[in-house]
């Protein structure tokens, strides 16, 4: 394996990994890195296909799993942020209820007692 495809790996494994751990507000820019480093392996791959090199078995797999893993991270920022937004939506619809008990002329934030 040439050294030029072993640092394309090693740039798709590690822009993966950081998926795993991206902070929200990071997020944008690490899928724009990873889109980079698959684009960049897929130039390589035309590349050898241009010049009739064959791409091993093993390096496909190897791809494909780093590319599974980065759909498997996808999902499941995409199913919390799903999450987020029904749990949002039902503290909304709580919040709705409130200031309907609260009614349209009180004044102030509602404060609740336990004593009665």
């Amino acid at each position: 394996m040439s050294t030029e495809i072993q640092e394309l790996l090693q740039s798709l494994t590690h822009t993966t990994a950081r998926l795993e751990r991206v902070e929200p507000h990071e997020l944008d820019r690490a899928l724009t890195e990873r889109g980079r480093a698959i684009d960049a392996i897929r130039r390589w791959i035309a590349d050898e296909v241009a010049a009739a090199r064959p791409v091993s078995a093993d390096l496909a797999g190897q791809i494909a799993e780093d590319i599974d893993k980065g759909h498997q991270v996808m999902l499941r920022l995409a199913l919390a942020r799903e999450m987020m937004r029904s749990g949002r939506m039902a503290i909304d619809r709580e919040l709705q209820v409130l200031h309907g008990i609260q009614g349209p002329g009180a004044r102030g934030p509602a404060s609740f007692s336990c004593r009665g």
